[in-house]
């Protein structure tokens, strides 16, 4: 996994690109959280994978035996 700014050109519509290897790749955010409870959280975010390629989707983590698992989904719009 790298930063976002090693992988995008600057401008436009495009196809993430990772600029080290020029393999395409896709590009996940997450832009908001809300905690539920000390082992429940809402993360809105989604993916970017082209011009016509992305989602918005929100996803429901919980954590068991220290670790973050997603426990359910539920998208919002697709590209």
């Amino acid at each position: 996994m790298r930063k976002v700014s090693s992988e995008v050109p600057d401008k436009g519509p495009h196809t993430p690109v990772d600029k080290s290897t020029g393999k395409t790749g896709i590009v996940f955010d997450a832009e908001k959280l809300r905690w539920r409870n000390r082992n429940l959280a809402e993360v809105e975010g989604g993916y970017y994978c082209g011009g016509l390629c992305a989602a918005g989707i929100t996803f429901t983590v919980k954590r068991e035996n220290r670790r973050w698992e997603i426990e359910s989904s539920r998208m919002h719009w697709i590209s």
